[in-house]
């Protein structure tokens, strides 16, 4: 108490020394503003901080969900084509073998047609386009 009222009385003096104390003061002053305005800052950041690691343990959490399900997934189908049988597979194969020969045999018919008639294809965009398409494989496409 006699120390604040020392420095109290030292200030209504109004001389050198009671100016460097109050520069002092001030100074104190705004360095307690900073640091109190600095420790608010920080409590935003660490709850900003703290959000931002939530939000990051949902997404792991969501991404090992969805990665189990794409394993339920794989192994469901895995076990899906384990219990089909080779001749239905078989069959299927055979089918689909079959289709790709009529398509390319129809491909060619229809591309010897349009080459083997005078028609310039190259000029016609549509006819261009067309006999391009006959070229490829229906295997592949």
């Amino acid at each position: 108490m006699q120390l604040c009222d020392a420095i109290h009385n030292k200030l209504l003096e109004k001389n050198r020394e009671s100016q460097l104390i109050y520069n002092t003061m001030e100074h104190s002053k705004g360095l307690c503003s900073q640091i109190v305005k600095s420790q608010k800052e920080t409590v935003t950041l660490e709850a900003k901080w703290i959000e931002v690691r939530k939000r990051r343990m949902e997404l792991k959490e969501t991404c090992t969900k969805v990665l189990a399900e794409l394993r339920a997934m794989k192994e469901s189908e895995n076990n899906f084509f384990a219990q089909m049988d080779d001749g239905k597979i078989r069959k299927i194969n055979k089918y689909i073998a079959k289709e790709i020969d009529i398509v390319t045999v129809i491909q060619n018919v229809f591309q010897r047609l349009i080459l083997g008639s005078s028609v310039n294809w190259a000029e016609d965009p549509k006819l261009k386009e067309i006999v391009l398409k006959l070229g490829q494989n229906p295997a592949s496409s």
